[in-house]
């Protein structure tokens, strides 16, 4: 048991309703399916450009960083297996009132995440299958989601292992139908080019393209929202937190370098949002990118899956420590023992939302909640483990922490105004409800007064 854990802390809270039915792999296949290894070629084209041809270095930078905050989570997990996952560790280590607002900010990725991919499948879809509209097409991606939800991780897990396998076949046969490609075209595997160049470098371009390699690693974090339906010791939950961030770092650079090898000149990119079909065009036909991309986006489904599933047990959690309705969101079915009425509501939300909002504004300000999570995270190490437990173990409990803290940080300030206009406005709301309920209720007073002492 870890040091200062009470024995509730190291099993999860008691009375869990939830289903425990993910083991290590599980974990690790739900966690790279949320973060899709070859999300890269849904950023490539933008991030190209912003940073001035450095996709790969900005995507190695954004993997660096977010690292060092995948280390805080497998820590945490450890002493908090809750399925409130960054808005739990800030709750119990830092203040009940910071960890609403670090909850409440989450949410907007987890909304946004899946509600950008309802618009992409349906616009996509629309486009080579163009018998059934736009509204069809997206209609039943939501359904699909919908319903894979409600019948629980039982069933998603089988989905994700098969998605994984694709996925990883799909990288490796990208990876060596390229090499081909430039082999044959008496181009170099090796190029420095690619990953340093002086014309146009800029390190506020560079940190600011790499929200979006953030972006790609919103996931690990989704692990943690599952602690609780595990079968596995919270210190295994971390491991799974570390293997599947490092499997798609793996990923997500390789691809970045193995594409600026094909598509070195960034001021070529005529078309950046569809820049996927060129490369797989290139390298494989038109064919190959047809069915490659087509299945992508099916696959892409599968982390609409996990970011609803995610999300619905952060509003589970929140509604079990009744700073939102207790009633609707702590429910859970009896059948398939999942949270139901979040599943609905979080359902409800997206589809609503991708007739509404269009996808490029979406993936401008979708990583907002992610960092602010993220930098909630890391502090909660130093305030459990530093300060509380006189931990001081510096290098572990201090300065990792930190750095994660700081490099985070840097790529929110380097985010762009839409970005931070819209996320600063959703935490807002966040204080804003959180001091009306505090000023107006007796009840929430007594509820964030009784997570200040069990802290």
């Amino acid at each position: 048991m870890n040091k200062g854990a009470t024995l509730e802390e190291e099993k999860g809270p008691a009375n869990n309703p939830l289903k425990r039915v993910m083991g290590f792999w599980d974990l690790v296949f739900f966690g790279v399916v949320f973060m899709f290894p070859t999300a890269v070629f849904l950023y490539l084209g933008d991030t190209q450009i912003e940073s001035h041809g450095h996709s790969f270095l900005a995507f190695l930078i954004g993997c660096i960083v977010v690292f060092f905050t995948c280390l805080s989570y497998a820590k945490m997990v450890q002493i908090y297996p809750s399925a409130g996952s960054a808005y739990t560790y800030v709750t119990r280590s830092i203040n009940p009132k910071v960890g609403f607002v670090v909850g409440w900010t989450l949410l907007l990725d987890y909304i946004l995440t899946p509600l950008f991919i309802f618009i992409l499948f349906g616009l996509y879809m629309a486009r080579i299958v163009p018998i059934f509209p736009y509204a069809v097409w997206m209609s039943i991606a939501a359904g699909a989601v919908f319903l894979i939800n409600i019948l629980g991780l039982q069933l998603e897990k089988y989905l994700n292992t098969s998605i994984f396998a694709f996925q990883l076949i799909s990288v490796l046969l990208f990876s060596v139908l390229s090499a081909i490609y430039l082999t044959r075209h008496g181009l170099s595997l090796i190029n420095p080019y690619v990953v340093f160049h002086a014309d146009g470098f800029t390190i506020s371009g560079v940190v600011g393209a790499s929200t979006l390699a953030v972006l790609s690693c919103l996931g690990f974090d989704g692990i943690s929202t599952i602690a609780e339906e595990t079968t596995i010791a919270p210190k295994k939950v971390g491991h799974a937190i570390i293997t599947a961030i490092i499997i798609q770092a793996t990923c997500l650079c390789l691809l970045a370098y193995v594409s600026s090898l094909l598509f070195p000149d960034y001021t070529k990119i005529l078309h950046p949002d569809t820049i996927n079909v060129d490369l797989q065009s290139m390298v494989g036909g038109q064919a190959y990118s047809f069915i490659m991309v087509t299945i992508t986006q099916f696959f892409c489904l599968a982390t609409a899956c996990t970011c609803i599933t995610s999300a619905s047990r952060l509003l589970f959690s929140m509604g079990r420590d009744e700073v939102i309705p207790k009633r609707i969101f702590s429910h859970v079915g009896e059948k398939f023992q999942t949270p139901i009425w979040n599943i609905v509501i979080l359902s409800v939300i997206c589809y609503a939302g991708a007739y509404i909002f269009d996808w490029n504004f979406i993936a401008d300000i979708v990583a907002f909640g992610a960092m602010i999570a993220f930098m909630g995270v890391n502090l909660s190490v130093i305030a459990h483990y530093f300060i509380k437990m006189k931990e001081r173990k510096v290098i572990s409990n201090l300065i990792l922490p930190l750095l994660g803290f700081f490099g985070i940080l840097y790529v929110l300030i380097n985010a762009s105004a839409s970005c931070k206009i819209v996320g600063f406005t959703w935490l807002g709301c966040g204080v804003l409800y959180l001091v009306i309920r505090y000023s107006t209720s007796q009840k929430f007073r007594d509820t964030i007064n009784r997570g200040n002492l069990e802290m």
